[in-house]
């Protein structure tokens, strides 16, 4: 599911793009972003502006003062698809788990492990990536991405986590 904007190429899907925001989803999460006036007047560009990102329950996640729209959505774009490069500490995942009601981030598997490995493994291992040594709960698993140079399926995992 690429998108092509301008010469970038978005893994994620852009849904609504607009002068004063977007939204970008990965088919599950949809995140948006707003721009606004700083309030400042800036010779000679004119006013000073920011994006604001949020999720779909309002949460801000980064704001972008003066940047151009594609580096913005080049930062969605990786917040939907790309794959974590470490798990979630303790206190990030009970945090999210607090705000959103459940765990959640996306993780990378070979296609060959995918298609050759033993589900309770893949799936213990998708745990792992994504909380570490806690345990995840009620998981669910669902295909957002691909690599293909490195073989990598991206895969967003969510459960939940004992407290």
């Amino acid at each position: 599911m690429k998108t092509q904007v301008g010469t970038m190429e978005l893994r994620a899907k852009l849904v609504k793009d607009g002068q004063r925001g977007l939204h970008m989803t990965n088919g599950i999460d949809v995140l948006h972003a707003r721009l606004t006036h700083a309030g400042r007047y800036a010779s000679p560009g004119g006013y000073i502006t920011k994006w604001t990102v949020t999720d779909d329950n309002g949460n801000e996640i980064a704001v972008f003062p003066d940047t151009p729209k594609l580096t913005v959505m080049e930062y969605i774009d990786r917040m939907l698809s790309c794959p974590r490069t470490a798990p979630l500490t303790p206190d990030e995942a009970h945090a999210m788990q607090e705000r959103d009601g459940k765990v959640h981030g996306i993780v990378a598997v070979t296609l060959e492990r995918l298609i050759m490995g033993d589900m309770t493994d893949l799936m213990d291992e998708f745990a792992k990536r994504l909380v570490g040594d806690m345990t995840l709960y009620e998981a669910e698993y669902w295909p957002v991405g691909t690599d293909v140079k490195s073989s990598l399926v991206h895969v967003r995992v969510s459960g939940k986590i004992k407290d």
